[in-house]
């Protein structure tokens, strides 16, 4: 293991679980503490990518993990340990089932009052399908009280009836398993802005197959939105009726959605995919997470695209309404990708997004090519169609003009396809062509064609 800062590298899964004797707890590891040693650092199974230490108050370690073969992590994260699989209880079943029968009620026969005029600029129409508002802090400590066996204790063995910025979340997103029982309680306050985090989810205890996602995909739908949040992707419902969604519990929960794309591609064959994660760092990454797992699978998507303004599609909904459907409609047929660089000079025009950061990573520590560690990207994704590009490059040509591109492709096929694009759609571009021979570490050269 190395450590920098608040990040911690592995070199696999098993490597990690020898050097912090971790220990299997249903939905979760219990972990030696990197920072005070004490065994009370946890990591959950479905986000193998951060540690954090139980001791709120007298360590509250928290940590990236990184693996040198990220991608294997993501597919199989914690699934090849064994654990003994724990069983609901009589008093859990029990209020399992009530939970799942009060939600169902509530929202078909209560009035939700922070609900009816729309939550965040979305009509109540569409969020009263997805959310209950309980309106005030007593209504939410009866609810704890009524769910206590569901949930796991707190460091300080409180319940969650007892903390006032717990029963302060009156609004709650019930997100829900294959098998219709409720998996996960999603919950946000409109009753006070001093709760810290804006929302918190709540695992129900003890299951550790959670579906961490809400999902709405009908079968005859042409578009589907991954959002970082339930609220991300039901701002998108809220601007199309049709699209699909899938709202994530945050930008690094992604080893279940993966298995689920995996598992059911046969649902999403012909569907144009719109990748949603915040305008952050963290967003940034979750979209390059998912492009790879699409690419795999030949799904043709893209990356949705921010001003610099603004922090995620609920933002977006709420302060340009306008701009937002506008942005959303001119995305809506593509099938690249689009990410802007610092270095204004440089275009990497590659086969795939995966195939343009490996050439970054290679190439970014040459003197002679430091312009490329900045350099923007235009990637093909899916089955990597060109048409919606052409159409693209040719309306953009004003964007085009005085770049040095770099053609990035394993195919010699696609590679003179993407030649012939930015020949088209420039006038005397400086093009450098890796080849697909530089494959091969001996050979490996640019070439530099000049027209």
């Amino acid at each position: 293991m190395t450590k920098k800062e608040d990040v911690i590298q592995y070199k696999d899964i098993n490597k990690l679980i020898e050097d912090l004797n971790a220990t299997d707890k249903g939905r979760y590891l219990l972990c030696d503490c990197p920072s005070c040693g004490r065994s009370e650092s946890f990591i959950y199974k479905d986000n193998p990518f951060v540690i954090k230490c139980n001791r709120i108050n007298n360590c509250g370690y928290e940590a990236k993990i990184e693996y040198e073969d990220e991608k294997s992590v993501e597919q199989q994260g914690f699934n090849h340990l064994k654990g003994e699989p724990k069983e609901f209880n009589a008093t859990q079943l029990k209020q399992l089932d009530w939970l799942n029968r009060f939600v169902t009620m509530y929202q078909r026969h209560y009035v939700n009052p922070a609900l009816e005029d729309g939550y965040r600029g979305i009509s109540a129409d569409i969020i009263k399908e997805y959310a209950i508002d309980l309106q005030h802090t007593k209504m939410v400590e009866w609810f704890f009280k009524r769910t206590n066996s569901l949930f796991e204790r707190t460091e300080d063995k409180k319940q969650y009836h007892e903390m006032s910025y717990m029963t302060a979340r009156n609004l709650i997103f019930p997100i829900k398993g294959e098998d219709g029982n409720i998996n996960i309680l999603a919950m946000r306050s409109t009753i006070s802005e001093n709760i810290g985090k804006k929302e918190i989810q709540l695992y129900i205890n003890p299951s550790q197959d959670a579906r961490d996602f809400i999902i709405n995909i009908p079968k005859d739908c042409n578009r589907v939105v991954i959002g970082e949040a339930p609220m991300d992707s039901l701002s998108f419902k809220e601007i199309d009726g049709e699209i699909g969604f899938i709202g994530l519990t945050g930008s690094q929960k992604l080893s279940k959605l993966t298995k689920y794309l995996t598992n059911n591609q046969e649902l999403f064959k012909g569907k144009y995919f719109l990748l949603a994660g915040d305008n952050d760092k963290a967003g940034q990454i979750m979209n390059i997470k998912l492009n790879r797992t699409l690419d795999d699978l030949q799904i043709s998507h893209s990356f949705f695209e921010y001003p610099q303004d603004i922090n995620d599609p609920n933002d977006f909904l709420l302060n340009d309404r306008k701009g937002f459907e506008k942005t959303y409609r001119n995305m809506t047929e593509r099938d690249f990708i689009v990410m802007p660089g610092k270095n204004k000079d440089a275009l990497i025009l590659a086969e795939s997004f995966n195939e343009a950061a490996n050439f970054k990573n290679k190439y970014q520590k040459n003197q002679v090519h430091l312009k490329i560690k900045d350099a923007g990207v235009i990637a093909l994704t899916g089955k990597r169609n060109t048409d919606e590009l052409k159409k693209y490059m040719s309306e953009n040509q004003d964007l085009l003009k005085g770049k040095s591109f770099f053609i990035v492709s394993s195919n010699r096929k696609t590679q003179k396809t993407l030649e012939k694009l930015i020949m088209s759609s420039c006038e005397n571009p400086l093009i450098v062509e890796m080849h697909p021979s530089l494959n091969h570490e001996k050979n490996r050269q640019l070439k530099v064609m000049e027209r």
